[in-house]
């Protein structure tokens, strides 16, 4: 159930076009009016507190495994000089690089031929500012 909920979210968050991935999702809530504004304002803000109570240890390594292609602004410059990617929705990480490498393979046949889907973001105790990634490669 919750992995159901998690999507339905990321999906009313991430409000995809005709043809993208998740598109009748949308499409189904957006038709009856209900974005879940109320549900994603409550998540926020619990997740916004328990962040300043919990304390991630110093140098704490995370791991995001990417089940998806990454969109072609993450490698290429743009002409503010700027690359990389947004996540729409709440991002999930583990400690556990073989966890995310098990995410990657859930979602493509060969790991080994795309080893750098595995991401690692950089912790910090910076508060709402992007976080460096650095490819974790084998």
């Amino acid at each position: 159930m919750l992995a159901i909920s998690r999507q339905v979210y990321n999906t009313m968050l991430r409000q995809p076009k005709k043809g993208k991935f998740q598109a009748e999702l949308y499409e189904k809530f957006e038709s009856k009016n209900n974005r879940f504004s109320t549900t994603t304002h409550v998540l926020v803000s619990a997740t916004v507190k328990l962040a300043r109570k919990i304390k991630l240890p110093s140098g704490l390594k995370l791991y995001r495994g990417l089940g998806r292609e990454l969109p072609k602004s993450f490698d290429a410059e743009d002409d503010f000089g700027r690359k990389g990617y947004m996540e729409w929705g709440f991002m999930s990480t583990t400690s556990n690089e073989q966890v995310a490498r098990q995410v990657c393979t859930l979602f493509l046949s060969c790991f080994e031929c795309c080893p750098h889907r595995v991401l690692r973001p950089r912790s910090t105790r910076a508060p709402r500012k992007a976080r460096q990634l650095a490819w974790c490669c084998a």
